[in-house]
């Protein structure tokens, strides 16, 4: 086990500054986020051997405070017969407290490692000691105050140590060692167990470990940049001092060149637990000599040079070896590339087309050799590109001796479609003209789109789309109405085409009142490529007049159908009100609910008490001057405060119906409100009467349909139980204190 996979420095912070308790003489000690905990530890110890020791001792309140678990005590041991490599294991047991196991720098006073639970409440920690560094195991517990009695035993582990000790290339071990790229030769590569345990994978019933060799160009593994050749299984068995050797054949990259080094990683998984990881990797330099090729794109062509946007275009290219050697590509070839590109150089913000394999009998490609390919790759349904660049060789399968010629650039001509609303128009359903409606009106769209770009269109479908707006310009603040479907017989236009449609919408009923704009927008999500976007949509002007409803009249009677100008809490009364258009010209087209409140003003808002309400479909819609008469009977005061109040009879109670002014919806009732009578008084000291409970009596205002008499309770003292008994033989009787 790696002592590089053990190391700990504690992560807890505490920003407070250094507290000391001078009544109880305790220190805490503040532990910095990120940095080793250091503390002064005793000079003098009880050792424990890490060779198979055991000690039983007992953590008591007497013992020290641990320093790095408040309110915890703790025992330290000097470890003693360490050997740097030797693996150690510590284990912690006790059946009295839940243990807590620390590992310490005993020179320093760092905290290297430490264990909570194992297995149940015991602790155990293994790590592999290093050369110059002494141990303290210290015991402690988990949580603070816990004491009692423990075993402490340590082990030693003897590890394995897989080290590369020397690599021979084509059987030659002096470096560098002159290749070329894509030769296959010849490695060989030698690893010994430098350290004190054996490797024995059958004996634990494990899998195998692996070799691999990487390319880098230099002599530190990269797995992002190196290049890998190649994985190689290792032995099942190998003791200390042991040793084994590996011969593989492996081929170089063609685009391999200049000094680089074979990295020869033993047991590259990590799947072999080590005393030492960070010896396992040789790099061993070899010299790849780069060949005389050069790969040059020397001519290319295109039809059409003119195209529409997502169509297809004919390209051939010629690619000539402008060098004397032979070029056979990685794998038996190289890709060519073609990219769309604004200007004539290839860079990352080209857009990639298609691609083409090159292989036999195009490959090996002798020096001074060309070769011609034909191939038809659509173009991305996007706009922009002024060139087409044909690359051979994209991804470097081939060393060459200059890179910066491998592609050619073909000016091209990229049209598009763009579709434009040439007329747009609002009618009622008798088809005739409009420049004024209402809410909840229903009207009629007509509008016409053109394909006025210089190609077809080539999507199948697309969808147009209307807003109400309060200006020409669309904005997320605008009212989507409605959008419609535009299939392919619609939508395949060439230069010139258009289509004429027509759409039935209904206004919302709120729509407010004003000099609005009607929104006709064409391909609102941009599913076909355009040269513009910014005439996909046309503004219709269009004046919204709506009807102005108001409540006229409104009556307060008892259940009798007597006018009433004061009522009592909770009683039953009728309600009745008048709901006018004042428009002299709109009919009220929407349907809503008006309603009553119970209020302390005049003016309707969030404090006042709903009462009832009337849905009013039945009565729509409601044409210029008309109005409707609401009645509802038996409705019920409910309990607020008493005192002089208004009932507010509202109109379109919740705004769905559009108007021409909100501010008129409200009529103000005054109304009295009064509190149940008082029948008498009864003490709270053994008080005793006789009542009689009949339909004259006062409504129950918290219990509907009830009749109540009221008593004032007096004579009693404040914090002492009252007890009130109610007893009738005629009904079922029922008390409240209120």
């Amino acid at each position: 086990m790696s002592v590089s996979n053990n190391l700990y420095e504690d992560p807890l912070k505490l920003a407070d500054p250094l507290v000391i308790d001078l009544l109880s003489s305790e220190i805490t000690i503040p532990v910095i986020e990120g940095e080793p905990v250091q503390v002064e530890l005793n000079s003098s110890l009880p050792t424990l051997s890490a060779d198979n020791d055991s000690v039983i001792g007992n953590l008591s309140g007497t013992d020290q405070d641990n320093p790095l678990r408040s309110g915890s005590f703790s025992d330290d041991y000097e470890l003693i017969d360490v050997i740097p490599g030797i693996s150690v294991t510590i284990s912690l047991n006790s059946n009295e407290f839940d243990t807590y196991l620390q590992l310490l720098n005993s020179d320093t006073g760092d905290l290297i490692d430490f264990n909570d639970d194992f297995i149940g409440l015991n602790s155990r920690l293994t790590f592999t000691p290093q050369e110059g560094v002494n141990y303290i195991a210290r015991v402690t517990s988990f949580a603070g105050g816990e004491i009692g009695e423990y075993t402490l035993n340590t082990g030693t582990v003897a590890l394995p140590d897989l080290t590369v000790t020397q690599a021979t290339v084509n059987g030659v071990s002096t470096e560098p060692v002159s290749l070329t790229p894509g030769q296959f030769f010849d490695v060989s590569w030698t690893v010994e167990n430098q350290g004190a345990g054996d490797i024995n994978f059958d004996f634990f019933g494990e899998g195998i470990y692996f070799d691999e060799i990487y390319l880098s160009s230099d002599e530190f593994l990269d797995f992002e940049i190196d290049q890998f050749l190649g994985d190689f299984s290792g032995v099942e068995f190998l003791g200390a001092g042991d040793s084994y050797q590996q011969f593989v054949e492996l081929s170089l990259p063609q685009n391999a060149s200049g000094l680089n080094y074979l990295l020869f990683f033993s047991d590259a998984f990590g799947d072999v637990e080590e005393s030492n990881e960070d010896n396992n990797i040789l790099a061993f330099a070899i010299d790849i000599d780069t060949p005389d090729v050069n790969l040059s794109v020397t001519d290319a062509t295109i039809t059409p040079t003119t195209v529409g946007v997502g169509g297809e275009v004919q390209v051939s290219w010629e690619v000539t070896n402008l060098g004397t050697d032979t070029a056979s590509g990685s794998f038996g070839g190289w890709t060519d590339s073609f990219y769309l590109s604004e200007d004539n150089v290839l860079d990352n913000t080209d857009t990639f087309i298609d691609s083409q394999f090159i292989s036999a009998p195009d490959i090996p490609l002798a020096g001074g050799a060309a070769y011609s390919q034909t191939r038809s790759p659509n173009l991305p349904n996007s706009i922009g590109g002024n060139f087409l660049l044909v690359a051979t060789d994209e991804f470097n399968e081939q060393s060459e001796t200059n890179e910066d010629d491998n592609f050619f650039a073909i000016p091209i001509d990229i049209t598009t479609a763009n579709l434009t609303v040439t007329n747009a128009e609002i009618t009622d359903l008798s088809t005739n003209p409009i420049t004024i409606a209402s809410g909840g009106q229903t009207i009629q769209l007509a509008w016409t789109v053109e394909n006025t770009g210089s190609v077809p269109t080539n999507r199948s479908f697309w969808r147009d789309y209307f807003y109400l707006s309060d200006d020409e310009f669309f904005d997320n603040s605008d009212t989507f109405l409605t959008s419609r479907f535009i299939s392919s017989s619609q939508t395949s236009l060439e230069p010139g085409d258009s289509y004429s449609l027509t759409q039935n919408i209904t206004l919302p009923s709120t729509t407010t009142t004003g000099n609005r704009f009607l929104l006709f927008w064409s391909d609102r999500f941009n599913g076909q490529v355009e040269s513009t976007e910014t005439d996909n949509i046309v503004a219709v002007p269009l004046e919204i007049v709506n009807p102005n409803l108001q409540v006229s009249a409104a009556q307060i009677n008892d259940t009798s159908g007597n006018p009433i100008t004061s009522v009592t809490l909770g009683q039953s009364v009728n309600l009745s009100w008048t709901t006018l258009n004042d428009s002299a010209v709109v009919e009220a087209l929407g349907n809503w609910s008006d309603a009553v409140y119970l209020s302390d003003n005049e003016t309707l808002d969030n404090f006042d008490t709903f009462i009832t309400s009337q849905f009013t479909g039945g009565f729509t819609p409601l044409a210029p001057g008309d109005d409707y008469n609401i009645v509802r009977n038996n409705v019920s005061i409910p309990i607020t405060q008493t005192g002089n109040r208004f009932l507010l009879f509202v109109a379109d109670n919740n705004g769905q119906q559009g108007e021409t002014s909100e501010n008129d919806n409200v009529i103000a009732i005054p109304i009295e409100v009064n509190a149940p009578p008082i029948v008498g008084t009864i003490s709270a000291n053994n008080g005793t009467l006789t009542g009689d409970l009949s339909v004259s009596d006062s409504n129950n205002p918290t219990l509907p349909g009830r009749f109540s008499d009221d008593y004032t309770l007096v004579d009693y003292t404040s914090g002492e139980l009252v007890t009130v008994d109610l007893t009738s033989s005629n009904y079922n009787p029922y008390v409240q204190i209120i």
